[in-house]
């Protein structure tokens, strides 16, 4: 049985109200294969305003060190942070402009990409509170956005490219046909890279191609995966093990996800009910993996709004 509490928060720079709505979780459970797993609805959380404010519309999220989530907020252009326990609200800032993909860099920091900027914004997430610092200019419009050793990998969309970037903004190579000539990418939608096996991986969904790319940290090419469903793949992220989650966007049974065995390129698909009754044209948007607390957070969006996130309980 599932405890409901609804709490309200004035966000005073913004004269917003997030009502988080959230249930008692349930203990997690080890696990080692995630296509074994079951995964139960235990939170919601809904980010509302009030009538005549701007709307709020999750465009990413990534989970902090301390579990707790960092939510990129296109709609308010801004950043915030939720408390993964209690659904409270622990910190906010203000962006230069609309935010897109989110990754988190070493010593307490993270980084957002701002693709109207060409630029990338580097942010302080000690404690979790928020505190902007220095940004980095990109020659393109930056979406997808990863880090691995020291360097930025980034999805440049009016190049149809994906680059290695320095902390200095220039590119150090970038990669948008496979060794046939064939392109790569059309709208590079989500980057993720990985160290859990020699050498690293970049992973990267096209929602224009229908793909997911495999790439070296030298950005070779080395697998090339076509997502199984009619939708356009979403949200992608690693849950160990050589497995991707990869949730389906834009589709009208779009509240999936999949686990994507990158050892064999075999699909296997979850399939999520939602928490409420939005059914029409949900899609699997974005998505984060905390193994600390076993918990898989997807943002479950629509034509209309994209405010709503569903916690799920790995059992």
């Amino acid at each position: 049985m599932f405890i409901t509490l609804i709490l309200h928060y004035n966000l005073k720079e913004q004269y917003n109200y997030y009502y988080i709505i959230f249930s008692e979780a349930l203990p997690h459970q080890a696990f080692t294969d995630f296509k074994k797993v079951l995964l139960s609805k235990t939170m919601r959380v809904e980010l509302q305003e009030p009538t005549g404010a701007l709307r709020c519309w999750v465009e990413d999220m990534v989970v902090l060190p301390r579990c707790n989530i960092l939510i990129a907020d296109w709609g308010n252009c801004s950043l915030i942070v939720i408390d993964a326990h209690t659904g409270r609200l622990i910190s906010q800032v203000r962006l230069p402009d609309r935010p897109d993909r989110l990754c988190l860099l070493p010593r307490n920091r993270a980084a957002v990409s701002l693709p109207g900027k060409k630029m990338i914004q580097i942010i302080n997430v000690a404690a979790d509170q928020l505190k902007l610092q220095e940004s980095v200019n990109v020659e393109g419009e930056c979406g997808g956005l990863a880090y691995l050793n020291n360097n930025f990998i980034v999805g440049l969309r009016d190049k149809h490219c994906v680059a290695s970037i320095n902390i200095d903004g220039n590119i150090l190579k970038s990669v948008s046909k496979d060794n046939t000539g064939k392109q790569l990418f059309i709208y590079q939608n989500n980057i993720c890279a990985t160290k859990e096996k020699s050498p690293s991986s970049i992973y990267v969904s096209d929602s224009g191609t229908h793909t997911i790319t495999r790439l070296s940290e030298e950005l070779d090419v080395l697998q090339t995966f076509k997502v199984p469903f009619h939708g356009r793949p979403g949200g992608l992220t690693t849950t160990g093990g050589g497995q991707l989650l990869v949730g389906q966007w834009g589709y009208r049974d779009g509240n999936r996800l999949w686990v994507l065995d990158t050892s064999t390129g075999e699909y296997t698909e979850l399939s999520l009910g939602l928490l409420g009754t939005r059914t029409v044209w949900c899609s699997a948007a974005y998505l984060a993996f905390c193994p600390r607390l076993g918990r898989v957070y997807v943002n479950c969006g629509d034509l209309r709004r994209n405010n709503d996130i569903q916690v799920y309980e790995i059992s």
